[in-house]
């Protein structure tokens, strides 16, 4: 499902010298909607496309806006409306160390092709997703979580389990961290997240 980059992520790889960057570069493809934050180190950086997102970097999403974000080895993000997100390492730590994000609510998908050894991790209060190489999306309310995979598999591990999902199947696990069965999700459902999610996400 991978698409090409904008121009805006492209023209930003270019004018960027590569020997003083992190293992991926990241920056923001779409906007849809009036109302995104960037927040790093707690002060809104603005929000535009182009702009370039760095680990620890904080996106918060009002109910009507949408923001898709792409790096250069493939990776993209889309995130829903009404999201806050914490970016956490997503520009990676080492070349030999796992790198994550965590949810704190909202909704958003993940396309992440297969990059070396390393494994993306997304921690939510209640759960952590870990994968190499799929595509995505979970979601946080009121403390629980729901984990859904198009592609590929996600392991997921909460304080009373741990489940793998397949393609098509998802979870939800609650606040406490009680996870429910891994079942293959209706089309009702998947279509309903993938409207909140957009065209970026199709």
């Amino acid at each position: 499902m991978a698409r090409p980059y904008s121009a805006a992520l492209a023209a930003l790889l270019l004018a960027t010298p590569a020997a003083a960057e992190p293992i991926r570069l990241c920056a923001i493809t779409a906007i849809e909607g009036p109302s995104v934050q960037v927040l790093r180190a707690g002060e809104d950086v603005g929000a535009k496309i182009g702009y370039r997102i760095f680990n620890a970097d904080r996106i918060v999403t009002g109910p009507e806006t949408r923001i898709a974000i792409g790096c250069d080895d493939g990776m993209r993000a889309i995130i829903a409306g009404g999201t806050e997100i914490d970016l956490g390492t997503i520009t990676g730590a080492s070349e030999s160390e796992s790198y994550s994000a965590r949810m704190l609510r909202g909704l958003a998908g993940f396309i992440l092709p297969l990059v070396g050894a390393r494994r993306f991790e997304v921690r939510t209060p209640s759960a952590v997703a870990s994968v190499r190489s799929t595509e995505w999306s979970v979601e946080v309310k009121d403390g629980a979580t729901a984990v859904f995979v198009r592609e590929g598999a996600v392991a997921v591990l909460a304080a009373q389990g741990s489940d793998l999902l397949e393609p098509g199947e998802g979870i939800d696990v609650k606040a406490s961290g009680e996870t429910g069965s891994v079942k293959k999700w209706g089309k009702k459902r998947v279509d309903a997240m993938d409207a909140r999610l957009g065209a970026g996400w199709e």
